[in-house]
């Protein structure tokens, strides 16, 4: 059995551009490590607000959960909020759930 992998947030400022750079297993477990991470992150707001998910390794319905409330509060203060990229796995999953129609992504891989 291989070892779980780590999961992190970092967040990235740049102007008006807040980007939350996640990586590992978004699951019940760090779903609320996700939120809590971007609750402090947009206490000083952001115009556009990008989650790269492209280090994430699996995500369940408790990471989906997560990525609609962080939409949600995001636009509901006249923001922008966009997935900038996602891996392959997380990439089938919201299209099999029909989240990327709820939330835009952009796809900076080719394989995407």
């Amino acid at each position: 059995m291989s070892e779980k992998p780590t999961f992190a947030v970092i967040a990235d400022r740049a102007g008006v551009q807040l980007t939350l750079y996640v990586e590992g297993d978004v699951d019940a477990h760090t779903a609320p490590q996700l939120l809590d991470a971007f609750e402090r992150s947009v206490a000083q707001p952001a115009d556009r607000v990008w989650v790269d998910l492209a280090a994430v390794t699996f995500i369940d319905s408790s990471g989906l959960v997560a990525l609609q409330q962080m939409h949600q509060a995001t636009t509901d203060a006249g923001a922008t909020f966009k997935i900038a990229d996602l891996s392959h796995t997380v990439d089938r999953i919201l299209r099999l759930t029909g989240l990327d129609a709820v939330i835009p992504t952009y796809r900076q891989t080719a394989s995407a």
